[in-house]
């Protein structure tokens, strides 16, 4: 039996019960002999004693079909005579399975098994060699050996172009061949510098081919490109070895497509012309040279809004025969691609210019002319007229124009036309006779007459107007108020100076008796006069030295004047080119006066006059007052001199009231105002003088104000008061003058504000006043200042410290007037409003309650600690939450017990403890495993707690770096509070959910990255949680009472 070859199922039935056998002497370690129980021992590994060959350890397969290796064995030299093998076992199955495949045993001489393997792959080969013939019972039992065994198959094939190139594009394709693996990753790289990663659509039939384009190049050179794939089976690449294949190949151009378009007649090159044009299209396009020559096939294309036309020829003539704007295209194509340019072609109308003016048949100048385009061919797109009376218009883009001319006549009008789309312009004229009413006219004498003064010179008009019929009115204006309303006038001038002379001519059938409406020419007509000298002067009398004005009364306007004063002596003074000179008498008496006037022609006229000065009688008033406020008296004096001249006076005060005649005299004034004081003196000769006094009146004052009286006035602390002004008449007071009894100096503002040091009583007097006038007034008054404030909170609390569940009293002891309200905040979340107020505290710790207290005039707060005694009932949380957390990655541990404790000793299960005053503590570990922490918390009373949590360290990666915030750090306000949350978590790959926890009992749940918006409806304070997934696991950040609304 031991060295036949079995067949499998024996073989499998011996192999079984061999290694229960061995088995069973490995367990038990005894073999019986007899009555003797024996002991054994284990053998030596097999490949400390025994050699397997590696011919077959790792070969190569062509498919994917069985193959049966032979595996030799064979001894170790120097092993001992009982461990020379004549037993061998091996069995196989695939890496990483318990599965056996194939199973074998030999014994000698066969030194070898035989396994059939199931195509390619990584096994296991279980092996054993030992030596059983030897009959001693203390002989080794037998143990196996694993071996690697790879089969591969590698990746075979090769690079194909499935076309020639084309348009700067080849067709690849990778060929697998019949005896290679399926590779299910192919990068290209190409000697352009770009790569490609293909997808393996269908092994079973080959890669898909696919299309590459390779760069522009000169179109007159082909090019050698390299093409390099390497095929990989990511399945595993140590059975299924890659494939680097290499393909070159070469890139033939596309053609060059070129044509130019010339005109058939002249056969320059050309881009517009007008239709129908006769044009010739030039083929000019090439390629790269070859033997044979490549051949290039033409395609034209003509083109425009209305269709297109083909032709295939070369070269060809072609007429459009409609305008329009054409597009000629050139395709040429060639084995290896193609090409195509285009040119733009205008073909157009030519432009006849032509226009027709229109004018109003009943017109008087200026005068209208409408000139409408009739212009045929191309449509104009601007239109330039010019008018022949110097003015043009340019550029114009309607049809029509209307233009004024102001003088009748033939004009040679010319119009130009643009077509701006195919750049052509065309111009006409045309005489155009401009008519209607023009007003014109001449005059007799035609050169100025000179007259002597008090005669006059006539001047004869006669009308000389164009375009006047039998229905023409005419309208002469010689001066404002003197005009004609015949065609010819008449008109005398009675003294010199230059006239203006208007002419009205119009028809009223077109406008009616309007003569606004006709045409109107205005000229000018001069009257010379003969230059007489004259002299006028005044005053004839008055007080010595006596200054008098002499005035030039000379006809026909001199230019030049020549004075001589003479004095009583004989003595004279000359004075030069003054025509109204000013010269001081030194006394009364009869003075000689001349006057030599030359007019701009040289002419000139003397004048000799003789002159008495006298004294003569001077009116003037004195008053004892002139302005003060009503009722006001004054006293007027007459100071006229000489009184010895006076022979009667007459007084008018300006206020209607009875005229006084005395050389004094009283008057009261009982209204305000400005009055006109008028004396009127007469002297024996009859001459009566006026002197003029103005006497201003006022309006009396009455100071008052407000507050005032004995009404308490409230302030707030800083006792500031603001007086109101209520003093009448507020339009005639121009000064105010505040006296208040605690300050100085006193305030001159109209309505001031005051601020006064101390409550109580005080006196506040007011004067206002006018100085202009005079007038002033006092006011004075008591008023009661009681500052109004906000109330001083305190209160007391019984007990103070108290037991858990004690009832503990809050009594309010603060200070202020009208308290109406009170608002208690008890440290524990409870509230309560009202005086006195109850509180039970469910919890040990310190607390800080608060009172707030209003009046009408603000709130006072106050502050108190009530200290609670009881045990502490420890309990914590993480940061990230769940117990979790990640090796090396922080985790924040977070105290939630209730008591308050104050102290606190952790012990993280690793190794590390920490005691600390904070309420939280960052710990990080650094392998991954169950931890135990125990937390011990201990409060102002001295009792403790302890609470003991497991955390999971895990070594992945979960979302790093959670964190949020608020919008503009807006994360406190008042009930309803809007909050709007900010992600400020970096952008990380397969996350997928983000769950929001905003500590109010809501949440939000969100598969992507969105920042919500929440509303606290309810005072309080919120912990707020942001959750991240990805498929790793949660990271979260929490911020403890972040969100506080009142």
């Amino acid at each position: 039996m031991w060295g036949v070859k079995m067949g499998k199922i024996e073989f499998n039935l011996f192999i079984i019960t061999s290694m229960l056998i061995i088995a069973l002497f490995g367990l038990v370690n005894v073999v019986s002999a007899g009555d003797v129980t024996i002991e054994s021992y284990p053998c030596s590994e097999p490949q400390y004693l025994y050699d397997l060959a590696s011919d077959n350890l790792t070969f190569f397969v062509d498919n994917y079909s069985s193959v049966t290796k032979r595996f030799y064995v064979a001894d170790k030299e120097g092993i001992a005579q009982d461990q020379i093998a004549d037993n061998f076992s091996s069995s196989i199955k695939r890496f990483g399975t318990t599965t056996v495949l194939d199973s074998d045993q030999n014994t000698l001489p066969d030194n070898y098994t035989d396994l059939s393997i199931p195509g390619p792959g990584k096994y296991i080969m279980t092996w054993s060699a030992w030596n059983g013939s030897d009959p001693n019972p203390l002989k080794c039992t037998p143990l196996t050996n694993d071996t690697t065994v790879l089969v591969k198959l590698p990746i075979n094939g090769s690079i194909n172009q499935t076309f020639p190139t084309y348009q700067y594009q080849a067709r690849f394709k990778f060929n697998i061949s019949s005896n290679s693996s399926t590779p299910d990753i192919l990068n290209w790289k190409f000697s352009d510098g770009t790569t490609y990663q293909q997808p393996t659509d269908n092994p079973a039939n080959g890669l898909n081919a696919f299309n590459h384009t390779f760069p522009y190049t000169s179109p007159s050179t082909p090019w050698t490109y390299d093409v390099n794939v390497t095929a990989t089976n990511s399945t595993d690449s140590i059975i299924y070895p890659m494939n680097y294949s290499t393909y070159s190949f070469v890139m033939y151009p596309p053609p060059v497509s070129d044509f130019n378009i010339t005109d058939n007649y002249t056969h320059v090159l050309i881009d517009k012309g007008p239709a129908p044009l006769k044009a010739d299209l030039n083929y000019k396009s090439w390629t790269f040279d070859a033997t044979p020559a490549i051949q290039l096939i033409p395609e034209w294309n003509i083109s425009n809004s209305s269709g297109y036309e083909i032709n295939t020829s070369e070269n060809f003539t072609h007429i459009f025969e409609k305008p329009g704007v054409y597009t000629v295209t050139l395709k040429t194509n060639t084995s290896y691609g193609w090409n195509q340019t285009s040119l733009p072609l205008l073909v157009y109308d030519n432009i006849t210019s032509n226009f027709t003016p229109y004018q109003y048949s009943c017109a008087a100048f200026p005068v209208n002319v409408t000139f409408r385009d009739n212009s045929s061919g191309s449509n104009l797109d601007n239109i330039t007229w010019i008018y022949d009376d110097g003015t043009e218009d340019i550029n114009l883009s309607q049809n029509w124009v209307n233009h004024t001319y102001y003088l009748p006549g033939r004009y040679n009008v010319t119009q130009i036309g643009w077509n701006n789309t195919f750049g052509i312009w065309n111009q006409s004229s045309q005489w155009v006779n401009v008519t209607g009413l023009y007003a014109n006219f001449t005059w007799d004498p035609s050169v100025p007459p000179t007259i002597d003064r008090d005669s006059s010179a006539v001047f004869n008009f006669t009308d000389t107007s164009s375009g006047v019929d039998q229905y023409t009115r005419w309208e002469w204006r010689f001066s404002p108020d003197h005009m004609a309303p015949t065609r010819n006038a008449s008109y005398s001038y009675s003294r010199n100076g230059t006239y203006n002379v208007s002419l009205t001519v119009y028809d009223p059938r077109c406008y009616g008796s309007d003569p606004t409406k006709g045409n109107t020419t205005t000229k000018q007509v001069t009257v010379y006069e003969n230059l007489v000298a004259d002299i006028s002067y005044s005053p004839k009398c008055g007080t010595f030295p006596l200054s008098v004005q002499f005035m030039d009364n000379s006809t026909d306007d001199p230019n030049d004047w020549y004075w001589t004063f003479y004095y009583l002596n004989g003595s004279y003074k000359n004075v030069y080119h003054q025509s109204n000179p000013v010269f001081e008498y030194p006394q009364a008496g009869t003075y000689q006066v001349d006057l030599q006037a030359t007019n701009p022609q040289l002419n000139w006229s003397v004048k000799h006059l003789s002159i008495n000065l006298t004294n003569c009688l001077q009116a003037n008033i004195a008053a004892n007052q002139t302005k003060g406020y009503y009722p006001f008296t004054v006293n007027f004096t007459d100071n006229s001199t000489p009184q010895s001249l006076v022979s009667s006076r007459s007084w008018n005060f300006g206020d209607q009231t009875s005229l006084g005649s005395g050389s004094s005299v009283i008057h009261t004034f009982n209204q305000e105002g400005n009055y006109n004081v008028t004396l009127s003196v007469t002297d024996t000769s009859g001459l009566t003088k006026v002197a003029n006094k103005t006497i201003e009146v006022g309006s009396p004052v009455y100071a008052n104000f407000t507050p005032n009286g004995t009404s308490v006035v409230p302030v707030n602390g800083s006792m500031v008061v603001k007086f109101t002004d209520l003093s009448a008449p507020q339009a005639d007071i121009t000064n105010w003058d505040w006296n208040f009894d605690d300050i100085q100096p006193n305030d001159t503002n109209k309505s001031p504000y005051h601020q006064f040091t101390s409550e109580g009583w005080h006196n506040v007097t007011l004067n206002v006043s006018n100085p202009y006038y005079g007038a002033w007034n006092v006011s004075r008054s008591r008023i009661n200042i009681s500052v109004q404030k906000a109330p001083e909170a305190s209160f007391t609390v019984t007990p103070d410290i108290a037991n858990r569940f004690e009832r503990v009293t809050f009594v309010d002891t603060s200070k202020g007037e009208s308290i109406n309200g009170w608002y208690w905040q008890f440290g524990d979340g409870n509230t309560s409003i009202g005086t006195p107020a109850v509180n039970y505290y469910q919890n040990a710790g310190t607390y800080t309650v608060n009172l707030t207290v209003t009046n009408p005039y603000g709130n006072g707060t106050a502050s108190n600690v009530v200290r609670v005694k009881g045990p502490v009932y420890a309990d914590f949380v993480t940061d990230p939450s769940g117990e979790w957390g990640i090796v090396n990655q922080p985790i924040t541990f977070i105290d939630t017990s209730k008591g308050q404790p104050i102290h606190w000793i952790w012990n993280f299960g690793d190794g590390n403890s920490t005691t600390t005053d904070s309420s939280s503590i960052v710990h990080a570990y650094s392998t991954e495993g169950s931890y135990t922490v125990n937390m011990t918390g201990t409060n102002w009373d001295g009792q403790s707690g302890s609470a003991v949590k497991t955390i999971l360290i895990e070594n992945k990666s979960r979302p790093k770096d959670v964190n949020f915030g608020a919008a503009g750090k807006k994360y406190s306000g008042t009930h309803p509070f809007t909050v709007q949350f900010e992600d400020y978590t970096p952008n990380q790959s397969n996350v997928t959910e983000w769950y929001w926890d905003f500590g109010d009992r809501t949440n939000s749940f969100n598969t992507t990255p969105i920042a919500p918006s929440h509303t606290y409806v309810n005072p309080g304070e919120y912990t707020v949680t942001l959750s991240v997934k990805n498929d790793m696991g949660v990271n979260e950040k929490s911020r403890v009472a972040y969100v506080v609304v009142v």
